[in-house]
């Protein structure tokens, strides 16, 4: 493993990270190595993105008690009487899916570390689904609209969690995991059906190539080789842009709902 005078050595990449840095290394550096919080707004209707953030939030907290089997009549009131008037039709939408009436072990708001390379990786599960034929991996969305298969098969997190889940998977299942690893989003906006990856041997592997790549590459970075992103667009949603002096105006995210601040749920750094 070669260590760069930028990238911690104990550093854990996850969806968020690695997504950061395809968006921009430069982002990645202020973020992930200066941690670096700076005040900007996200977009222009900050106020919007907030509400529908934190309405995501609790339908992921509803959906995580009704897998651990907390009283229904409980959670469809608390639905009902929650303050987005949103979150009851999502959550019913739900209880009509019927992927809900799961088999196996269920393993829900899960985490896992696995090592590629020397270096670790990290995930958080919405649901993790075991049985003896099957390794499911269901990631929850609530979006304005469903997105296209094609822009989910670019993003990290669709490579990412079946890459962690072959290599430290056997944590929770006890056994090799089955292949292929299916990957399944289900979309509140979109709720009858989920749009489904399947990781076997070679999709694995290939999972493996390209995430390793990536990480050779930004390990390979001294501070001043993180450079901005040439995609001037990609800034609209940046909180760093006035930090980067970049004449951009910010996003409209109640018109244009960009995806990534939604998938990448983290995205907003801890003070």
């Amino acid at each position: 493993m070669t260590e760069s005078a930028a990238l911690p050595s104990r550093f854990s990449f996850s969806q968020s990270s690695l997504q950061s840095f395809l968006s921009c290394a430069y982002q990645f550096r202020l973020r992930y190595l200066d941690r670096l919080v700076w005040p900007a707004q996200l977009t222009r209707d900050q106020a919007t993105f907030e509400r529908d953030r934190q309405a995501g939030i609790r339908l992921h907290h509803l959906i995580h008690q009704y897998i651990l089997g907390i009283d229904l009549s409980e959670l469809v009131l608390s639905a009902k009487n929650d303050p987005d008037s949103r979150v009851w039709p999502w959550f019913e939408q739900f209880l009509a899916f019927p992927a809900k009436e799961l088999e196996g072990r269920l393993f829900p708001e899960y985490s896992l570390t696995a090592v590629l390379n020397g270096w670790q990786l990290s995930a958080r599960f919405d649901l993790i689904q075991v049985t003896p034929q099957a390794l499911v991996i269901y990631d929850w969305k609530s979006s304005h609209r469903p997105p296209a298969r094609a822009w989910l098969g670019d993003r990290v997190q669709t490579s990412l969690f079946p890459l962690v889940v072959s290599l430290s998977g056997s944590q929770v299942s006890g056994q090799a995991i089955p292949l292929p690893v299916r990957m399944s989003y289900w979309e509140a906006s979109a709720p009858s059906q989920t749009i489904d990856f399947f990781f076997g041997e070679a999709e694995i592997s290939a999972a493996g190539q390209w995430i390793s790549g990536l990480i050779k590459t930004i390990a390979g970075l001294r501070p001043d080789q993180f450079l901005k992103t040439t995609d001037l667009a990609r800034c609209r949603y940046c909180p760093y842009r006035t930090l980067c002096e970049r004449d951009v105006a910010s996003g409209n995210y109640q018109e244009e709902e960009p995806q990534h601040l939604l998938y990448d749920v983290d995205w907003v750094p801890a003070a």
